[in-house]
């Protein structure tokens, strides 16, 4: 299903993918360009190229009859942005209104510290009185030549009274004041909608402020969403608008798992700060399957591995790696798993020496990953009492979990070990009392 398809089930007012133009591709609402071209590769999948600002003056404007630009009491507005080099701030990506001073104002700025700010003013204009200022700002600092996806939300108090940002799908929280409630039905009645340069006065934080556009500054599948269908759930903003759209760094194509492993260890251990670092299809005549990865992602990274699969369970497996952020949008499920050493020493309550040949055996009880009464482990303690098996964790596994040694003197009373399985890997000394 392509990108454009999911941005449709979702019903927005309007979309522009900016892929080679600026046409509504759902309404009649086209932007009118100053000075963009269409050129640059695409920021998403289902793309072929972006809309790219050329100059501080670069903007696309949008006819004055914009859905969005009345008062509004529920809002949404989102797409992909990315720019090249980070420039002396603020610039503006998107704006509704000037300064928030003679016009209302729904804006999103590249503020100082290079951080993205989203906020939403409105004043009595007769008295000179702010009715509500309103400020998220994200908790990262922007960086060139990386693709984000940006989403804005507003809701009057009839309903959750706030307004929302949301950086690659996540809920930003640095927010001024703090929750930035609104406290009024409606924002009033903005100026033109435009991306980039505004065409007229500008503003940030209720005050007159040069704005321009980020110099070669990328846009991509930029959509406004009105009334109930603005009231997006978390998950359509994260799975649907940002990780089904995402482009991947490195790509594992559908082949057997053998030699989807090959291609998966090809890739450069190192990965760096990416909406989508590594993404999967499904294996050759589909089915679960495994990947060992001991890929090392950057902190800031926003998907580490994508399953693409639209069926099908891939496991990935941390034998050195620290994926821990998975994705699987398109159907299938993905489970990322920490492979674990699990240690059993059995040793003499009197004597404390070890105990060798001890059968050691633990098996799966109900209540996690596994089906109950799966083997994890069927050992015997070496010359050390020790016994070892490898245990690929996903979540807290109940277990039922013993020690015997009742095949060769001494014998010794079954011993049990205590469960769950967690994060931390097991590492059991059993203590087993002789049986005369």
């Amino acid at each position: 299903m392509a990108y454009s398809d999911d941005i449709d089930a979702l019903n927005p007012d309007h979309y522009w993918s900016f892929d080679g133009n600026s046409n509504d591709s759902v309404g009649s609402l086209n932007g009118t360009n100053t000075t963009i071209n269409f050129t640059n590769a695409a920021l998403t999948r289902d793309a072929s190229n972006c809309a790219t600002m050329t100059a501080t003056g670069s903007r696309i404007s949008f006819p004055s009859d914009f859905i969005l630009n009345g008062q509004a009491n529920r809002k949404c507005v989102a797409g992909w942005f990315s720019v090249n080099s980070i420039q002396p701030p603020p610039k503006r990506i998107y704006g509704e209104g000037t300064d928030g001073v003679t016009t209302p104002l729904f804006q999103l700025v590249l503020a100082y510290g290079n951080t993205f700010m989203f906020e939403v003013i409105d004043s009595d204009f007769a008295t000179g009185n702010t009715i509500f200022n309103c400020q998220v700002v994200g908790s990262n600092v922007a960086v060139a030549d990386r693709i984000y996806h940006l989403c804005m939300t507003f809701e009057g108090d009839a309903y959750s009274d706030e307004i929302r940002f949301f950086i690659d799908g996540v809920q930003q929280t640095i927010e001024i004041p703090d929750p930035p409630t609104i406290g009024v039905n409606d924002i009033g009645a903005r100026g033109q909608a435009q991306l980039g340069d505004p065409s007229g006065a500008s503003g940030v934080g209720g005050d007159t402020l040069l704005l321009q556009a980020a110099d070669e500054s990328s846009y991509q599948y930029w959509v406004a969403f009105s009334g109930a269908d603005a009231v997006l759930t978390d998950t359509e903003i994260r799975e649907t608008l940002f990780e089904k759209g995402a482009l991947a760094d490195f790509t594992v194509s559908t082949n057997t798992e053998a030699n989807m492993q090959s291609a998966l260890n090809a890739i450069t251990s190192s990965q760096g700060n990416s909406p989508c670092c590594i993404e999967v299809q499904a294996v050759s005549g589909g089915g679960d399957f495994t990947l060992t990865s001991d890929k090392v992602f950057d902190d800031l990274a926003s998907i580490h591995f994508r399953y693409n699969g639209p069926s099908g369970t891939l496991t990935v497996v941390n034998t050195t790696g620290n994926a821990s952020i998975g994705s699987s949008p398109f159907g299938g499920t993905l489970r990322i798993a920490e492979r674990q050493t699990l240690t059993v020493t059995a040793v003499d309550l009197r004597t404390g020496d070890p105990v060798q040949n001890a059968r050691v055996y633990i098996e799966a009880a109900a209540g996690g990953d596994l089906a109950a009464g799966t083997e994890i482990m069927n050992e015997l303690t070496n010359v050390s009492g020790i016994a070892t098996v490898t245990f690929d964790y996903v979540v807290d596994q109940p277990i039922v979990g013993r020690v015997r040694q009742g095949t060769t003197e001494p014998f010794y009373k079954t011993g049990t070990i205590a469960g769950p399985l967690t994060a931390e890997a097991l590492d059991a000394v059993i203590l087993l009392v002789e049986d005369e």
